[in-house]
């Protein structure tokens, strides 16, 4: 080598002895530890600064964010993988460098690098001498010194290069690159913990708290309750309906069963026990035979499989269980149950329900803090927007969960209140008893409508707007039929509320402008109707009665809503306006024109022309003659009432094909469930002397003494049937109930027993009393009032169309020409609403016309219930000349005074023999 390139290597080496010396690892673990210290802090403030300050001081109390700070550092894992600033990777890198390339290198060529530094220094100084020429020994000692430096020269450039490696560091522009290839090496700089972050575990937890407690004040969770008691009642109740002894419907079942068989079933408890036991056990214990076993067992099975179907809890206002009474405490709670927090409630429940699925979304990306470092960039950023975005929705949560908790429904209502109110309300209880646990009911009746008009009636939304009630499902349906098929003869049985299915068509017509309807009523029940329409309805209603009529009318033509009117005024409205239009007419009580040729009816039928809608009402269709039904069908549906009439050999199940579009009824039983008990019962007098005298001169005297003969037992003084009455009054009044009496006789009866009854109301109801408004405020009173527990009532006036649930007890002071009169005047108490058992006293009188008429009256039921109640009324039994004699009043009562004629007679001629034979004696 030359003196130049021993030079130019001398120069080389010792920049590189510089550079390599210069390296100390002391200040570079300094270095590194500042610059992940301000790495680790930098993000952990970002973050930190991403929580809410509402959510710190939640978690950790206001004023404590030292504490908060202190607690939340322990467990965060520093995202390093993804820090804006890197300066701290480079001195990692470095010292990385140093821990392996450096430390390598030197290892292996730090004493040769030094000498190297050595023999070039000597080579520089023997290869150009100063003092002339080398001595032999320095010039061996050059000549090794160029020998090593020869051989160990390209160490400079392996130091050179490596120098180069430890700058390419701090130049590096793929350095995130790095990081990310070479991330093993930083995990011991960094903190990283399994553990998930406390801010999020605590935000999970708070969420499921919440929603618990949100669930228990919902009114959802009101109505699991209201379910799930609900079937426990209904199971309690069909064990009820299932035990044997007592049960008047399994005696039923089995009445044509042998004797011995039926002695057989009164040893179990309960049918199910029947079919628990084996048929050899029953064969050895009761000596029954196979057949017979296999009979009882057929029919106990058929029983109960329709006794789930039949068994419904009642719920006694008086005899309340404590489960019943919770079930109507929840369904208090539901129906006052405040919307507004309803809202708020499902608000709040959605938005923490879509916190837990950002949180499930947050895990199934990463789990932890330390999870997430090791994501791409992209999926990072997602995991970090999300958990920011779980923080302020979090935030606005617990702000509306604490609006809610102090809003939440107050404590349980006292239990007297609840059954105060669930004896004014009990429909509406039901109401939403069915709505909730989805209770189904024969809403259409035995209507043979095909699945296909089905569908088309049910589509129809009824609109509730303006409605002050909560409708049954019956009723609904009631609604709809009547909307979709417009003319309709609705003979729901009494007391299931057709008041209030006229007034839902009727506000559903308004809500859609058709605004104007009619209400004809019997003059009686006027303000009945009045009451109802402005308790229930958000409609306008004006009565056209006496001077003001006309005025209303023009009121109601120019405004909208209900015209209320009379039968007798329907002449006068026709008079002022003889081609009134309006939307929709109801006729209530419609079995009163069901003679068209009357001039009661042609009024009606004129105003009925001229309406879209067309609502006959009745709870009567046929009386004494079934054709009454095809004349009132008639009169809404003429093309098919002249089509009944044509045909006379109409058969059952076609005519019910035929009226399924027109005629709609539903019985109690089937739709009411839930009303209590009627029981019926029959109180027996005899005559006094007195009594006895008058009864028979009214039997001799003919047509002329036949309503005499009905009233003689209230005759005079020392009445049997008058202390009867008072001792059934005072009984219940000491029972806390209310009795109604009836009687079809006003002088002779109804004021006697208003005067001789204790704790009777202000006046009794007459026909003598025109005023309905009158009339409404006696029955409101007698209601409300707790020393007025008797209401007096003559049958004809206030057996139709009144609302009298606060009495429990009935009495029918004699036996009526009709059974629709005797039906009517029970529905008064005995109706939807009614929350006691209902006790209906028939007062009769041995040896007299009641036995008679008691006879005739159940065989006309018999009649009612065949063929109505089966929403049929066809031109049965024509050729029957019992069915014939019964068509009419006058018949009736020519059969009743043959009868009682012939007794007096036999009585007669059984008095003389007597008297003969003393005489001959």
């Amino acid at each position: 080598m030359n003196l130049y390139q021993i030079q130019a290597l001398y120069a080389r080496l010792y920049k590189v002895i510089n550079a390599l010396s210069n390296l100390n690892l002391s200040k570079l673990d300094e270095l590194i530890n500042d610059k992940v210290a301000i790495a680790t802090q930098n993000s952990f403030r970002k973050w930190y600064e991403s929580i809410p300050a509402s959510l710190i001081s939640e978690f950790y109390g206001s004023g404590n964010e030292e504490n908060a700070i202190y607690n939340l550092q322990q467990d965060y894992s520093t995202p390093y993988l993804h820090l804006d600033d890197n300066d701290w990777a480079l001195a990692i890198f470095s010292k990385n460098w140093h821990d392996v390339r450096y430390n390598s290198f030197i290892n292996n060529n730090g004493e040769t690098i030094n000498r190297l530094a050595d023999e070039v220094t000597l080579a520089l100084q023997y290869i150009d001498p100063i003092e002339g020429e080398l001595s032999p020994t320095q010039k061996q000692t050059l000549f090794k010194a160029e020998q090593f430096i020869s051989k160990n020269a390209n160490l400079v450039e392996q130091a050179e290069k490596l120098i180069a490696e430890r700058d390419k560091i701090y130049s590096d522009k793929n350095l995130k690159q790095d990081i990310r290839v070479n991330q093993d090496i930083f995990t011991k700089y960094f903190k990283q913990t399994d553990y998930k972050d406390f801010t999020i575990q605590r935000i999970s937890s708070k969420c499921y708290l919440m929603l618990d407690d949100l669930e228990l004040i919902s009114i959802k969770e009101v109505r699991k309750k209201i379910k799930d008691i609900w079937k426990e009642l209904k199971e309690i109740s069909l064990k009820k309906y299932l035990q044997i002894a007592n049960n008047v419907n399994i005696q039923a079942a089995f009445r044509n069963y042998p004797q011995h068989v039926i002695n057989v079933i009164n040893q179990f408890e309960n049918l199910e026990n029947i079919l628990n036991e084996s048929d050899q056990r029953i064969k050895s214990r009761f000596n029954l035979t196979t057949a017979e076993i296999m009979q009882l067992k057929d029919q106990a099975r058929k029983i109960i499989n329709s006794a789930g179907k039949r068994a419904y809890p009642n719920l006694n206002k008086d005899n309340l269980s404590s489960k019943e009474l919770e079930l109507l405490s929840l369904v208090n709670e539901y129906e006052s149950y405040p919307q507004k927090l309803d809202e708020k409630v499902k608000e709040t429940v959605k938005r923490i329900k879509k916190v837990e699925n950002e949180l499930d979304q947050l895990n199934e990306i990463a789990l932890t803090r330390k999870d997430a470092n090791l994501l791409d960039d992209s999926k990072f950023e997602q995991w970090i927007n999300l958990e920011n975005e779980i923080y302020n929705n979090y935030v606005g949560i617990s702000q509306s969960y604490e609006e809610v908790m102090a809003n939440q429904p107050v404590a349980e209502k006292n239990p007297h209140d609840i059954q105060n109110d669930y004896s004014n309300k009990s429909a509406e209880y039901f109401a939403v008893i069915e709505d909730i646990t989805g209770e189904k009911v024969d809403v259409k009746g035995n209507s043979y409508l095909s699945d296909y008009v089905l569908d088309q009636i049910n589509g129809i939304n009824i609109n509730t707007q303006g409605l002050n009630v909560v409708l049954r499902q019956y009723q609904v349906f009631a609604a709809k039929y009547i909307l979709f098929f417009k003319h309709v003869l609705l003979g729901d049985q009494m007391g299931l509320g057709k008041t209030l299915e006229a007034l839902t068509v009727a506000n559903q017509l308004y809500q859609k402008s058709k605004t104007h309807t009619i209400v004809i009523s019997p003059y009686g029940v006027l303000e009945n109707w009045n009451k109802e329409i402005s308790k229930r309805t958000d409609l306008p209603v004006y009565k056209f009665h006496g001077s003001t009529g006309p005025e209303m009318l023009n009121q109601w033509e120019n405004k909208g809503g209900i015209l209320l009117t009379n039968y007798e005024q329907c002449a006068k409205i026709i008079e002022l306006e003889p081609t009134l239009k309006s939307d929709l007419i109801v006729v209530d009580e419609a079995h009163n024109i069901k003679h068209k040729m009357t001039k009661r009816a042609s009024m009606v039928m004129k105003l009925l022309r001229n309406s879209e809608y067309q609502l006959l009402m009745t709870g009567t269709p046929i009386e004494n003659n079934q054709n009454e039904m095809n004349s009132l069908i008639s009169i809404v549906r003429p093309d098919l009432g002249a089509k009944l009439v044509g045909d006379l050999y109409i058969g059952k199940e076609r005519y019910k094909k035929e009226i399924a579009g027109v005629y709609l009824r539903r019985k109690r039983e089937d739709v009411l469930k839930e009303l209590p008990l009627v029981i019926l019962e029959e109180n027996w007098s005899k005559f006094n002397s007195e009594q006895q005298d008058y009864y028979d001169r009214a039997v001799e005297q003919g047509e002329s003494g036949f309503q005499k003969m009905r009233r003689a037992a209230f005759i005079g003084k020392d009445s049997e049937k008058v202390e009867q009455i008072k001792h059934i009054c005072e009984d219940a009044r000491k029972d806390g109930e209310k009795v109604i009496v009836f009687s079809f006789f006003k002088e002779d009866v109804v004021y006697k027993l208003q005067k001789e009854l204790p704790h009777v109301a202000s006046q009794a109801i007459t026909g003598d009393i025109r005023s309905s408004e009158e009339r409404q405020d006696i029955i409101d009173e007698f209601s409300k009032s707790p020393d007025e527990t008797v209401l007096v009532c003559q049958i004809n006036a206030a057996g139709i169309g009144l609302n009298i649930q606060a009495a429990s007890q009935v009495i029918i002071c004699e036996p009526q020409m009709k059974p629709s009169t005797e039906n009517q005047a029970i529905s008064r108490a005995y109706r939807m609403g009614q929350t006691k058992n209902v006790t209906v006293f028939h007062m009769l009188t041995e040896n007299s016309i009641d036995e008679i008429m008691m006879s005739k009256l159940n065989f006309k039921q018999k009649i009612f219930d065949k063929y109505a109640d089966d929403s049929v009324a066809a031109r049965m039994f024509q050729d029957s000349l019992e069915n014939e004699k019964l068509s009419n009043q006058s018949s009736l009562k020519k059969e009743i005074l043959r009868i009682e004629q012939k007794r007096l007679a036999e009585k007669r001629l059984d008095k003389d023999a007597q008297v003969s034979d003393k005489f001959k004696s």
